[in-house]
């Protein structure tokens, strides 16, 4: 009787042990994304000052605007050129997401010492984190700065460069 038990019992733990398998059908999928295009549409430009008597700062905001403000009394000869650089990116997937890096800083060089710029990406509006390319794959976005002009600064014509890139999210 002993050894009837014994063996029932082995052969109930086998039963448990081996289980049901069940079997599921899976998808996998892939998405191919076209390169993007970006360009520049409009120059980054702090416009037209007069030399200041105090070491001062320009700084224009990254959207479609025109909006500046300063400190240090530096003082505005003309407002004609002021404006936030515009890129635009193109052949995107529509509704897909992107997001927008530029160089932290960059210097503009000319007549007299280098200025530095520090410069501001625009962000995308809240609650949104990311970009999104518009039904024809298509997108816009600004970026503006802060301009640091020295002391009686050297008059003449300063520029200078700055990469911007934009990647899928």
């Amino acid at each position: 009787m002993k050894k009837s038990i014994i063996s029932f019992f082995i052969a109930a733990c086998l039963l448990v042990s081996v289980g049901s398998a069940f079997a599921v059908s899976a998808t996998a999928s892939a998405t191919i994304v076209g390169s993007l295009s970006l360009s520049q549409t409009r120059s980054l430009n702090f416009g037209w000052w007069f030399a200041p008597t105090a070491e001062s700062t320009v700084t224009l905001t990254p959207i479609e605007s025109t909006a500046y403000s300063t400190t240090g009394g530096i003082i505005l000869a003309s407002s004609a050129s002021i404006a936030s650089g515009k890129f635009s990116v193109t052949g995107g997937t529509a509704s897909a997401q992107f997001d927008v890096t530029c160089d932290a800083s960059t210097t503009l060089s000319g007549p007299g010492t280098s200025m530095s710029v520090a410069l501001t990406p625009e962000v995308p509006m809240s609650p949104a984190t990311h970009f999104v390319f518009d039904s024809g794959g298509n997108a816009t976005f600004y970026v503006g700065g802060t301009l640091s002009v020295g002391i009686n600064q050297a008059v003449g014509s300063y520029t200078g460069t700055y990469a911007v890139t934009v990647a899928y999210y």
